[in-house]
């Protein structure tokens, strides 16, 4: 189970304003975890993501300690549930192996079915 830091390094990375997925995989690439990436320097941050994002991830949200408590309320209601980070070893390779995946993933259920062969309707 993901714990109380980890999920809050990972919710500003996805929350922050200016900060889009693109970005995040770059940080999250040249600086290994998400609470790396918010302890390096601005400057750092600014080589790797622009002036941008890393100025937004200088400044947590106001949201965050909410958002993170909420999230944490919602996965210790079931046993069942649980968060797949993009680096997780559960997550589904074919999702990583997209134009643009997501981040993170909200898991209720078996995770073993991530790995399991799927067919997905999109659309409306």
């Amino acid at each position: 189970m993901i714990d109380r830091d980890d999920l809050a390094a990972w919710l500003q990375l996805l929350e922050t304003p200016n900060v889009g997925r693109t970005s995040v995989r770059r940080l999250l690439t040249a600086f290994g975890t998400p609470q790396a990436v918010l302890a390096t320097s601005v400057a750092a941050r600014r080589e790797v993501a622009g002036a941008n994002a890393a100025e937004a991830l200088a400044t947590p949200s106001d949201t965050l300690p909410a958002l993170t408590e909420t999230t944490l309320a919602w996965l210790d209601a079931d046993p069942g549930r649980r968060v797949v980070t993009l680096g997780d070893p559960l997550y589904p390779t074919a999702l990583f192996e997209t134009a643009d995946p997501p981040l993170l993933l909200y898991l209720q259920g078996r995770a073993e079915l991530l790995a399991a062969d799927s067919l997905a309707i999109v659309g409306s």
